[in-house]
């Protein structure tokens, strides 16, 4: 929760050094809820007993959570962006390996990032051997500079079709 109080005072970008001074300072009390570094009540809660959505078919604040997870990765106002969710291979003969697509992560923060890596086991059957390949796995990106990963794909299989979310990890380091 501290999180989004701080990200809805548009301080997001702010990493734990800064958090740190800048609660030291008292400059954002507010923002930390209260209640220290590791905030758990919201900075502003509705006054209604029970704020609706639009819709009616939910609460706002069971809802708030959940938004975030409806930001784009590649939104240029994020504290990391994507240059692109998706990449296509086209034809990719079973057992080959294509040509790589480059893809980039941006850090807007005002620290330096660690990102890694994940790929999901695929769900193709039996076969326990990973479609895709994100090069390099692991990265560290400092404040405003970006760094690019080349993602391969070796499909095990003929006439299948691959989707396939690759997740990253990104934290401050």
């Amino acid at each position: 929760q501290a999180f989004r109080n701080r990200a809805a005072a548009g301080l997001g970008r702010v990493g734990p050094a800064g958090l740190e001074e800048m609660y030291r300072s008292n400059k954002m009390s507010k923002l930390f809820a209260g209640v220290g570094p590791e905030g758990t009540q919201a900075l502003a809660v509705s006054q209604a007993d029970r704020p609706v959505t639009r819709s009616g078919e939910g609460t706002r604040n069971d809802l708030a959570p959940a938004k975030e997870l409806f930001v784009d990765a590649d939104d240029e106002r994020g504290e990391v962006v994507l240059s692109s969710k998706e990449v296509d291979f086209g034809y990719t003969a079973g057992g080959s390996q294509s040509g790589s697509q480059t893809i980039t992560l941006k850090n807007n923060c005002s620290e330096k990032v660690s990102v890694n890596w994940f790929i999901p086991k695929p769900e193709d059957g039996d076969d326990l051997s990973k479609d895709f390949e994100v090069v390099p796995s692991l990265a560290d990106i400092l404040p405003g500079k970006e760094a690019s990963f080349q993602v391969f794909f070796k499909p095990s299989a003929e006439n299948f079709y691959y989707c396939q979310d690759l997740e990253a990890v990104v934290f401050f380091k």
